[in-house]
């Protein structure tokens, strides 16, 4: 994830963004912080539910929990830049790869979710 953030920055340099001056003086929003905390503790549980048990349902949950996590931290990589950054079109264009792979791991967790529903009602 620091790669990506990483990234993320650099691009903004080179494009010469500039922090906005008002998102500066904004404070971190505690709800929005510990709603996070939350998510990445049900992920986590749901990991944990995958991980040990021998079932096809109980594998399927370790990757889709796998799959959860790395989009939660590309996702916050994301509002982390966007706080940072004044919202132009340029903008938007230069965190359009970000977006686009929050996208396709939402698609892929959707995916994995379905499998995970027919294994366990074929477990079950």
């Amino acid at each position: 994830m620091d790669e990506i953030q990483h990234d993320v920055h650099t691009q903004r340099e080179h494009n010469g963004f500039q922090p906005a001056e008002a998102a500066e003086e904004r404070p971190a929003p505690s709800e929005f912080t510990s709603r996070l905390a939350d998510r990445l503790k049900r992920i986590d549980a749901h990991r944990t539910d995958g991980h040990g048990n021998p079932s096809r349902t109980a594998a399927l949950r370790a990757i889709s929990a796998d799959l959860m996590e790395i989009e939660v931290h590309v996702a916050e990589a994301i509002r982390d830049a966007v706080v940072l950054t004044p919202m132009t079109c340029e903008a938007i264009e230069e965190y359009s790869p970000s977006i686009d792979l929050v996208l396709r791991l939402a698609k892929q967790i959707s995916q994995v979710s379905q499998l995970e529903m027919r294994s366990s009602q074929l477990d079950g």
